[in-house]
């Protein structure tokens, strides 16, 4: 009769378990973006961006880059967002750049195109060259 009783409580024990609402043993509520389960601690869901879930990551909250199912999430430390585009991104002395477009010479923002510095301007070297930070033509002296 004890055996009974205690196989009965049991029974009774995990079925309550299944039956419970989904909640995690840290106590994280699951939460619902859309159809898709997430925990806040782990993800943000974006109704803006047709529900795009984003993860949250070494405590970086990753944003939005157009709509799901197309888009993308991304640390904003390294990237921007322009019209559902991503763009890699960088700092050059504070400032943010594109990488796709610039290149940081010791402290100086050139675009791609130029990425020599001479003094205060970038230069390519097809075309110029530098002299005691000065530029000069190719083919001057």
């Amino acid at each position: 009769m004890q055996f009974t009783t205690i196989v009965a409580a049991l029974l009774a024990t995990a079925t309550a378990v299944v039956a419970s609402p989904v909640i995690e043993a840290r106590g994280d509520e699951i939460f619902y973006c859309a159809e898709q389960p997430y925990k806040k601690s782990d993800y943000t869901c974006y109704p803006k961006n047709n529900y795009l879930l984003c993860p949250i990551t070494g405590g970086v909250v990753y944003l939005p880059c157009g709509n799901r199912p197309w888009g993308a999430c991304y640390d904003p430390a390294n990237y921007g967002c322009n019209n559902g585009q991503l763009y890699p991104v960088s700092t050059c002395n504070g400032i943010h750049f594109d990488k796709n477009s610039y290149v940081c010479v010791d402290g100086f923002l050139c675009p791609k195109t130029h990425p020599n510095r001479c003094g205060d301007a970038c230069y390519n070297t097809s075309q110029y060259w530098c002299d005691n930070g000065k530029l000069k033509q190719v083919g001057q002296r």
